[in-house]
């Protein structure tokens, strides 16, 4: 429902820099409702949606930098129904 709080996570192996994107555009910071964080071992990686609205609808998409492996990515669909 719209002006709620959604959340979404990801839980890596190994300490990994993850990065967001909605619909392949990376999340900016210029959003406040949008915040990006990590717990202290680097292993689990949140992104925050505060105040969601129907503009939030979309794919949403975690990109981890495995220097190993290269680029993998774990996506999520967010649907908001209106108030």
């Amino acid at each position: 429902m719209e002006k709620e709080t959604v959340s979404l996570k990801i839980i890596v192996s190994k300490p990994r820099e993850v990065k967001w994107t909605k619909e392949s555009k990376p999340i900016s910071g210029d959003d406040e409702r949008f915040r990006a964080s990590s717990n202290e071992s680097r292993l689990e990686h949140t992104l925050t949606i505060s105040n969601i609205s129907t503009e939030d609808n979309g794919i949403f998409t975690a990109l981890v930098d495995d220097k190993n492996y290269g680029i993998t990515t774990s996506t999520s669909t967010i649907t908001v129904k209106g108030s």
